[in-house]
């Protein structure tokens, strides 16, 4: 492996090689070109409205920062003991990081609008086309499901779970409630669907939102974090 040869790879290619047998000046080239392209894609989520539906952490929502190895390569430690900075070892570090960012499938925003597509088009096949969802709804919709397959067994291409509509009637019933239902409470109303049926999820629903009214606050004033962060 040389500079060269990295210089001629795709980013998948870089993706996978060992950052530790890389020599200091290879590592710092393959580190700078991972932390520019996760900033665009950071760029592109921000700019599409789509970063907060991106599975990225909110350290890295802000962008990573390229390692810059500082003109003298030693540090007195507070013992008084002059040592030498490892800048190979801190630029793989800040490469496995740029790494994690690109390896996520929502760093992409073509991956997100793609997932969108997924879950409508399952929403439009099992329930029909009048159901409608703004992209906020269906992100936790989408949240929910994944709930559902964990419940169920099964994921949600599974034509047995596809052909069950009276579980995801259930998941955009939560969805589209005026009361925010928690997510305990979601869990809880999903199961109900999967092992009685719809009806009794229905019942579930509405003596979870009863027995909590007081408590609950209007679905228009809760911030997105309150509505979205679960699970």
């Amino acid at each position: 492996m040389n500079l060269k040869m990295l210089k001629g790879m795709s980013l998948n290619d870089l993706l996978n090689v060992d950052f530790t047998q890389l020599k200091e000046d290879e590592v710092a080239y393959v580190e700078k070109r991972l932390v520019r392209t996760a900033n665009r894609r950071i760029a592109k989520l921000k700019k599409a409205g789509l970063i907060s539906q991106s599975h990225l952490t909110a350290k890295e929502k802000k962008g990573l920062t390229s390692y810059s190895a500082p003109q003298s390569r030693t540090r007195v430690t507070r013992g008084g003991k002059i040592v030498k900075i490892n800048v190979r070892n801190k630029l793989v570090k800040s490469a496995n990081k740029a790494r994690d960012v690109l390896l996520k499938k929502t760093s992409k925003a073509s991956e997100i609008t793609g997932q969108e597509a997924r879950y409508r088009k399952v929403i439009s096949d099992t329930l029909g086309k009048d159901v409608k969802l703004d992209r906020r709804r269906l992100k936790r919709v989408g949240k929910l499901m994944k709930k559902a397959e964990e419940l169920y067994g099964m994921g949600t291409t599974n034509k047995k779970f596809s052909g069950s509509p009276y579980v995801l009637q259930t998941i955009v019933d939560i969805v589209k409630s005026r009361r925010y239902i928690k997510n305990d409470e979601a869990e809880e109303i999903i199961n109900e669907a999967i092992e009685n049926g719809y009806q009794k999820a229905q019942e579930l629903m509405n003596e979870l939102m009863k027995a909590s009214e007081d408590e609950q606050t209007d679905i228009d004033f809760l911030s997105d974090d309150d509505l979205y962060g679960i699970f």
